[in-house]
């Protein structure tokens, strides 16, 4: 049973652009957060968390300006490679049904040659730098 607090809170869905610096293949400092943030805040009376709300989140990322370097190539087109990283929860982790279905679909609609989706273990948000 959802209880009323759970009902009346926002739940935010963050998206960040990693960014990794020229020259740095293989260099963990090389990677950096320094990209586009979006965030979605959703009402938790109005609206489920789920594998499909994360699906409208990034099909909207593709087609913010913002995020246009990081998901387009020059020519307009979806790169062909997408990487997910995620920390764990029902909505996001990949051992769950709906989640892989929805990365199926994104596989499909965007035509990309990969997805790659990394989980974080569950309670270690900590280690997000995104939520931080």
């Amino acid at each position: 049973m959802i209880s009323w607090s759970q009902k009346n809170k926002l739940i935010p869905s963050v998206y960040a652009g990693i960014v990794i610096k020229k020259d740095g293949e293989g260099k963990p400092e090389a990677v950096t957060h320094a990209g586009p943030t979006y965030v979605a805040i959703r009402s938790g009376k109005h609206s489920s968390f789920n594998a499909e709300t994360h699906a409208t989140g990034i099909h909207r990322l593709s087609e913010t300006p913002a995020f246009k370097n990081f998901m387009r190539t020059q020519k307009g087109f979806v790169k062909p490679v997408f990487i997910f990283t995620c920390d764990g929860g029902p909505g996001e982790n990949a051992r769950y049904e709906r989640v892989t279905v929805s990365a199926i679909q994104h596989f499909k609609n965007f035509d990309f040659d990969a997805i790659y989706i990394a989980t974080n273990v569950p309670g270690r948000n900590a280690f997000n730098r995104v939520e931080r």
